[in-house]
């Protein structure tokens, strides 16, 4: 018999074949070989495609995994925008001005001393007395004696002067220990005095900030008050990666009034997701988008929550009340798609005063139904970015407006409209809105010039819409305009059975005046929105009461 030992490292198998002939042993032996590398080779195609089976597993379970995490984050993106008022209500005083100045003294405390190391005792050569101890030969012989003593006095000297230079040497080691721990706390110290009056110098200067701005916030300071609005914004729960960030702040100190044109954000730019999905024929993860409708009400609803909340937010923390009305102007830049160019407009205004703002539960309301009964100005939908006239301007680019043509020609470009006679400021009022109503093919009828603060003119709109007879009156004032003007304008309305009554003035209107023309068909053009017709029509001007005041002209129209 012949046997050969067969042997498969893969399989872990071993096996002894025979066969009565050597070719019959070795065939035997291919065969079984072949068997196991069938064998094996199966197995090995079997674990593969188990191991493929389970990759594709894994990788499927994780891409699930992955569509739910950002699902959460899509719906964060949508839920902050719907929760904006809700979340800047709760967060309110955001930023209380009172508890802003530094009391507490410096906070770090004085290096503590560091722990010398003592210096050891000075040997003494007394310490080294040698007693010898004398024996009977010692005794009996002298010089044995007087030899014995004197080599131990040599003993006690070398080992007083051998322990007197270790000690030397000791009292050394320890002296520059010591004099570098000493050169180490002198060196803390000065750093930590440097450390202190830097910020006794800072906690001085933010307290004396804070002090100067809260006397000018008693004071009702244009400076002071766009303060603490920057204060505010920097504290305020907003969604960074949506809103621009961007304002221009105007202060009326008279009216006490604060004018806000904040930048929106596009309307293309508001998360549209609704979630991810795993799509397991595709193997990978598809977008599920909002419909438009949605996606509109979502901007819609942030725009107008934005509108109630930014104002709340502040009147909340103006604890001297500096403010008594704010004006939240909404402008938004984007791509007219009928021109193609980059367009700047105003699509929400809302004027609130702070009494009346601060008794509404914002936490209930409808914000949409809730800007409406303040009578806020918007599109019904904003997302259709719509203009609409702020209830008061802030003058976004240069007072002085590039002028193609003048108005009227006695005035020269650049003039202070604040400055020139009653009847000339009145005749350039009735010219500009000859030219604002007869271009939509209006007629304006000028009245006779009079001091008598009636009608200076009557513009007829054939709009079937909006139009009919309008009342217009100028007023030249370099002061707040007093309500009574407003109610006076508001009864020679209904006395002309006009549709609408439009008062101008060169300085502004104050929150009284605001509320009282509200739900009225009154419209208040203050100096800004002046300026704003001149430059629309070509004419630049500029309004400075204080040099109008400086030149004694009267508090007249």
């Amino acid at each position: 018999m012949f046997s050969f030992a067969v042997k498969h490292e893969k399989l872990g198998k071993y096996q002894v074949v025979r066969g009565r002939t050597e070719e019959e042993a070795r065939t035997k032996a291919d065969l079984k070989m072949a068997a196991w590398n069938a064998q094996y080779a199966k197995s090995l195609f079997q674990n593969q495609k188990r191991q493929a089976a389970e990759d594709k597993r894994a990788e499927r379970d994780a891409l699930k995994e992955e569509a739910a995490e950002r699902t959460e984050e899509a719906e964060q993106a949508i839920a902050e925008l719907g929760e904006i008022l809700i979340s800047i209500v709760n967060a309110s005083p955001v930023y209380e001005i009172a508890k802003q100045s530094i009391r507490e003294p410096f906070a770090e405390a004085y290096p503590r001393p560091p722990k010398y190391s003592d210096y050891p005792r000075e040997p003494k050569r007394e310490d080294w007395t040698f007693v010898p101890r004398f024996n009977f030969l010692d005794k009996m012989f002298t010089y044995r004696r007087n030899r014995k003593i004197q080599i131990g006095k040599d003993r006690a000297e070398t080992e007083f002067l051998d322990d007197h230079e270790r000690w030397r040497a000791e009292v050394n080691h320890i002296k520059i220990a010591n004099d570098e721990l000493h050169r180490k706390h002198l060196d803390a110290s000065a750093l930590w005095a440097h450390r202190r009056a830097d910020w006794e110098e800072r906690r001085d200067s933010a307290n004396a900030t804070i002090d100067t701005m809260l006397e000018g916030l008693r004071k009702g300071e244009a400076e002071s008050v766009c303060w603490l609005f920057e204060q505010v914004w920097g504290h305020l729960p907003l969604p960074g990666d949506v809103l621009p960030g961007e304002y221009q702040l105007h202060f009326d100190e008279a009216a006490k009034t604060l004018v806000v044109d904040l930048d929106l954000p596009e309307f293309e730019k508001t998360p549209n997701l609704r979630g991810y999905r795993y799509v397991a024929s595709k193997n990978e993860i598809e977008e599920v988008r909002h419909k438009e409708g949605v996606v509109q009400k979502v901007y819609d609803d942030f725009i107008y929550q934005l509108a109630l909340s930014v104002p709340y937010a502040f009147f909340t923390c103006d604890g001297e009340q500096a403010v008594q009305a704010i004006v939240f102007n909404g402008w938004v830049t984007y791509i007219n798609r009928a021109t193609g160019n980059r367009t700047t407009a105003c699509i929400v205004s809302l004027h609130c005063e702070a009494s009346e703002l601060l008794k509404i539960n914002l936490r209930e309301v409808d914000a949409r139904a809730c800007f409406r009964s303040l009578k806020g100005v918007a599109s019904p939908q904003i997302n259709s970015l719509t203009p609409v006239r702020p209830i008061i301007n802030i003058d976004r680019s240069d007072k002085r407006f590039v002028n193609s043509h003048d108005v009227i020609d006695s005035m020269g470009s650049g003039a202070n409209i604040a400055a020139i006679g009653w009847e000339e400021f009145e005749h350039l009022i009735r010219q500009l809105f000859e030219k604002e109503f007869s271009a939509g093919g209006g007629e304006v009828k000028v009245t006779q010039a009079s001091r008598d603060g009636g009608v200076d003119a009557i513009a007829f709109d054939p709009d079937p819409i909006r139009g009919g007879k309008i009342v217009i009156q100028a007023k030249r004032y370099t002061n707040t305009v007093d309500v009574s003007a407003v109610r006076d304008l508001y009864g020679t309305v209904l006395a002309e059975g006009a549709t609408k009554g439009i008062i101008v003035t060169t300085s502004s209107f104050g929150p009284d005046s605001h509320r009282f023309a509200k739900g009225k068909p009154l419209t208040l053009l203050d100096g800004n929105n002046l300026l704003y017709l001149l430059a629309k029509h070509g004419t630049t001007a500029r309004i400075d009461l204080a040099e109008a005041k400086k030149l004694g002209n009267a508090l007249t129209r």
